[in-house]
């Protein structure tokens, strides 16, 4: 435990408040291998194996935990595979991936501009790997759409078509709330071409979008698009996985339920069981 009056070097509790809110994942972040910080001009930098990234609020800390700490995302493949990242945040998982030489080419959506304007940021703090990456200011779902939707900068990683997760309203934690007007495109025409690119890959689909996952499944079964993937690593929101197993089971693909879900939110990893995999 740390001490109330505990501060790691450069990083004051005044100016890096969100830092300290989450002082248990930065430290389990630190004591991995290979793990450095620095903070230049304003703002934190954490490297990770080689990755650096920017943390501007303790929500980040907690996905680089789940992604480096948890290894929520550890794939191991055999052959050249593509990754599209629907819900690409910060950047944080794309440039993961982007590190395995097993990865050709990265995709990136992003619903939010602001969101995706940090993403860029850590991409470019990454030269060798930003060649690899093609990122999009672009929500995923059933049908063509503009529509206006709520927004925390803070809380990023928590908006989407449904707006901002009812918890952090009622419990005044996202306190910058403002509205953005963002795109929506039909989920198999923006897939299908990328897939179509890359005939001699296996297609890695992760889904992180606050609830549009049941939407996209549901588009991309109806357009035969979804057994074209081999893969999908999929984070559900409010729904359960219930309904996105049975789509899953529906167009031949073998689904493993992770533990520690709650009613809220869960993982779920889904292989193709009528292609060759990954």
């Amino acid at each position: 435990m740390f001490s109330r009056e505990f501060e790691f070097d450069g990083i004051s509790k005044k100016e890096f408040p969100f830092i300290y809110e989450k002082i248990f994942y930065f430290k389990k972040l630190l004591s991995l291998p290979n793990v450095v910080y620095e903070v230049r001009n304003g703002i934190v930098y954490l490297v990770i194996n080689g990755l650096k990234f920017t943390i501007k609020t303790k929500e980040e800390i907690f996905i680089l935990s789940e992604i480096f700490v948890d290894d929520s995302y550890k794939l191991f493949s055999s052959r050249p595979y593509i990754f599209i990242d629907v819900g690409l945040n910060a950047g944080f998982t794309t440039l993961y991936f982007a590190n395995d030489p097993s990865m050709i080419k990265a995709y990136g959506f992003e619903l939010f501009s602001d969101t995706l304007n940090q993403a860029k940021v850590n991409i470019g703090l990454n030269p060798r790997l930003a060649e690899k990456i093609e990122t999009f200011v672009l929500g995923l779902g059933k049908e063509d759409k503009r529509v206006e939707l709520e927004y925390s900068y803070k809380f990023k990683g928590n908006v989407g078509v449904h707006g901002i997760t009812k918890h952090l309203i009622s419990n005044g934690l996202a306190d910058d709330i403002e509205r953005k007007e963002v795109t929506i495109r039909r989920s198999s025409d923006v897939l299908s071409p990328i897939i179509k690119r890359h005939p001699d890959e296996s297609i890695v689909l992760k889904l992180d979008c606050e609830g549009s996952e049941y939407d996209i499944l549901d588009e991309l079964s109806s357009s035969f698009v979804l057994k074209e993937i081999d893969i999908l690593l999929i984070e559900w929101h409010f729904q359960g996985y219930e309904k996105l197993v049975k789509v899953l089971l529906k167009n031949g693909f073998g689904s493993i339920v992770h533990g520690k879900n709650t009613d809220d939110v869960g993982i779920l990893t889904a292989f193709n069981q009528k292609n060759n995999g990954t």
